[in-house]
């Protein structure tokens, strides 16, 4: 499958999509892949935080069919900062409240947020801010494991306090 021109890139990042070849992590997986490509062939990348998060998981969705709504999103939103290491750490970040990580993880536990809270020593109030997309996901410590094997790992940067 060609992969020169937006369009052919685009749709070879829907065939790995479809694909979904890995158990855990597609999506996180194949947005990286899809920036190295578009790096490699086009020297851009996607600023994935101008890419609402709805709008994104319906034209995924609807991809199969017709990856136009897809290519629609994306394209306006390539940059050719793609040395910037903050775009690239802020996409990998917005990947995980693309797919809910945060509250995926507290329900696949069966915890409340309180609950999350006193395990991980995160307030309350920053947890809600995580799974709503307002925070970045993490701890202050660099890795934190809590008694009942919980872990959390930090992408958080200074100005996220």
């Amino acid at each position: 499958m060609p992969d020169h021109t937006f369009e052919q890139i685009i749709a070879k990042y829907v065939e790995m999509n479809i694909a979904h070849p890995f158990r855990e992590g597609n999506g996180r997986a194949t947005r990286i892949w899809l920036d190295m490509l578009l790096k490699k062939r086009l020297g851009q990348v996607v600023d994935w935080q101008r890419i609402d998060r709805d709008k994104y998981l319906q034209a995924m969705e609807r991809s199969p069919v017709n990856d136009l709504e897809l290519r629609a999103l994306i394209e306006p939103n390539l940059t050719d900062r793609m040395d910037d290491h903050e775009i690239i750490f802020k996409g990998i970040e917005q990947s995980y409240y693309y797919e809910g990580f945060c509250k995926a993880l507290r329900y696949r536990e069966g915890l409340t947020k309180q609950q999350l809270s006193d395990m991980t020593g995160i307030p309350k109030r920053h947890v809600s801010e995580m799974e709503n997309g307002e925070r970045p996901i993490g701890t202050l410590n660099s890795a934190s494991s809590t008694p009942g094997g919980l872990r959390m790992s930090c992408i958080w940067t200074q100005d996220a306090f």
